[in-house]
């Protein structure tokens, strides 16, 4: 029953009637009122004929029996009848004394008859406390005869014109309801295979057929599920391909990929992932390491991608974790092993600090040596004294190279203690014996220095700077400029040097950072660069959480833009 009552057609006669139940309340209301007010206009009519026979029939009629026959006369019409002066005294009435009755001067339909020759109200009777409807009609000599009725006359004539207008409305109502209740199971036919179709759409089906039957708008939406059901099993074949796909690149690649749903599920793991933190369970709860977990809840928490490095495992593995918000509440984790690379690079950190210290002791005798054949040598003074000088510079080469690979060094060995730096009073100092260096070059320093302070190390700091600049007068010739600013952008420092030298090509610029690289090998060498300046000046910029970068062209200058977070 209740599924017949859920069903089209039991939806759309519950509607219908409803809807029905309300249309008839408020017709009725309009109705009712509407005939109400036809029913005393036309009982008005009614009672002022009777007004004007009575008021002929009483010209005939003396003085003295005028009183036998209003009541004679009201009982006949099944009503009150009321003679009223137009002075207000009541001659005679049907139902109470004239002599004890109030003046009807003040009486609404007693003024409107005076006035107008007619005159009605419906208003409750002070002498018989029941309400009536009054109708008066002025005569000829000025007196008034007034009808009155009890009101409950007209509530029965509107109930009698009710009861007839609902039978009627009542068997309208019960053939729409039919009318509507067969529609319904006429339509509900066809939808209901059409429901049908759909669900084993849903459900992989998409061989369903429906056949077009009326009415027009079901055999519609027959074709267009019948279309549906062909377009969507030739998108989940693409689809199917295109995963298949991925799930083999995914599967190929050495990055680590784990998908976790917004319940924490996770709902893939390709082979590296597996092969990190293996597959003892598909849910968040029990991933390990609990370093994982904790990267997860981070990024959903701050909805904002996370980054963490792990090491676990034995032997120790070292993995970079980065877990990425999507925008349907998934979160992608992927895990890098840095491992080897991290050995690699202890092991190149280990080497340069070994050789920079090997190198110290030859550097010195180097130099001692120089020193020695530049005072001994008597034979050939002016060529001892040349190759000796060369001695000199090649050792003076070797032991900036040692420092800055000491440096380099020093900076990989981890983080520096950083301290409030007052960045322009580091430019200042290193930009003194600067300026001789460039003074003695032909160039011209111009500084435009603002005072901003950052978290830094002062040391590392100098270090970048004095590369820097050093760098532009290195690569710019005589007469050129070079100009060093720093103004506050934000929440950073930026340090901005800009020079006027031989500016870097597009292909040089990807490779500046790199290690004794050089764009100029013989210019580099000639003015006693070792190629590590700018790889210092990178490095030291990235462990202080900022960044370096170049805008040049050849030929152009270049210009070198440090920004430090504040």
């Amino acid at each position: 029953m209740t599924e017949r009552w859920g069903g089209l057609a039991g939806r759309l006669l519950t509607r219908y009637l409803l809807a029905s139940a309300v249309s008839i309340l408020l017709l009725g209301l309009v109705f009712q009122q509407a005939t109400r007010g036809q029913t005393v206009a036309d009982l008005t009519e009614t009672m002022a004929r009777e007004a004007r026979a009575v008021m002929a029939l009483l010209e005939e009629v003396s003085p003295d029996g005028m009183a036998a026959a209003v009541d004679e006369l009201a009982q006949a019409l099944d009503g009150r009848i009321t003679i009223i002066e137009d002075t207000g005294r009541v001659l005679a009435d049907s139902e109470a004394d004239p002599q004890a009755m109030d003046n009807h001067g003040d009486r609404p339909e007693v003024i409107e008859a005076l006035r107008d020759g007619t005159g009605a109200a419906t208003r409750r009777s002070d002498t018989l406390q029941q309400d009536l409807h009054y109708v008066a009609v002025q005569s000829g000599d000025a007196a008034v005869v007034r009808l009155a009725v009890p009101i409950e006359r007209v509530d029965r004539l509107v109930a009698e014109a009710r009861a007839d207008t609902l039978i009627w409305v009542v068997a309208v109502f019960a053939l729409g309801a039919l009318a509507v209740w067969l529609i319904g199971r006429r339509l509900a036919g066809p939808l209901s295979e059409i429901a049908t179709a759909a669900a084993g759409i849903a459900e992989g089906e998409y061989d369903a057929r429906l056949a077009p039957v009326p009415p027009r708008e079901v055999a519609r939406l027959a074709r267009v599920v019948n279309t549906l059901a062909d377009e969507i099993g030739v998108q989940l074949d693409a689809v199917r391909e295109e995963r298949e796909i991925r799930d083999s690149i995914l599967t190929t690649v050495d990055l680590g990929i784990i998908l976790v749903d917004e319940d924490d599920v996770i709902r893939f793991l390709n082979a590296a992932a597996v092969d990190l933190v293996g597959r003892e369970s598909m849910g968040l709860a029990n991933l390990s390491p609990l370093g994982l977990q904790s990267l997860v809840l981070q990024a959903r928490r701050e909805n904002a991608p996370a980054e963490t490095s792990l090491d676990f495992g034995s032997p120790p593995r070292v993995v970079i974790a980065r877990a990425h918000p999507l925008p349907d509440g998934e979160l992608l984790v992927t895990l890098r092993d840095v491992t080897e690379s991290q050995r690699f690079a202890a092991a190149r950190r280990d080497f340069v600090a070994d050789a920079s210290h090997e190198l110290k002791t030859p550097l010195a005798s180097i130099r001692s040596a120089a020193e020695t054949v530049q005072r001994a040598i008597r034979t050939d003074p002016d060529a001892a004294e040349h190759f000796a000088k060369q001695v000199e510079q090649q050792a003076d080469r070797m032991g900036h190279l040692v420092a800055d690979l000491l440096e380099l060094s020093r900076l990989e060995a981890g983080a520096p203690e950083v301290e409030p730096v007052a960045v322009s009073a580091i430019l200042r100092e290193e930009l003194g014996p600067l300026r001789v260096q460039a003074e003695a070059a032909g160039i011209v320093i111009d500084d435009d220095l603002e005072e901003v302070t950052v978290l830094a190390n002062s040391r590392d700091l100098g270090t970048l700077v004095r590369n820097l600049i050093d760098n532009a007068i290195g690569h710019t010739p005589q007469g050129g400029r070079v100009r060093v600013a720093l103004h506050a952008e934000d929440d950073e420092a930026v340090i901005t040097v800009r020079d006027t030298g031989t500016g870097i090509s597009h292909r040089d610029q990807e490779r500046i950072f790199e290690r004794f690289y050089r764009v100029d090998s013989a210019r580099s060498r000639n003015t006693g660069g070792t190629g590590l300046g700018l790889s210092i000046a990178k490095h030291i910029a990235g462990i202080h959480g900022g960044s370096i970068e170049v805008d040049s062209k050849l030929g152009g200058g270049a210009t070198f833009t440090v920004r430090l977070p504040r």
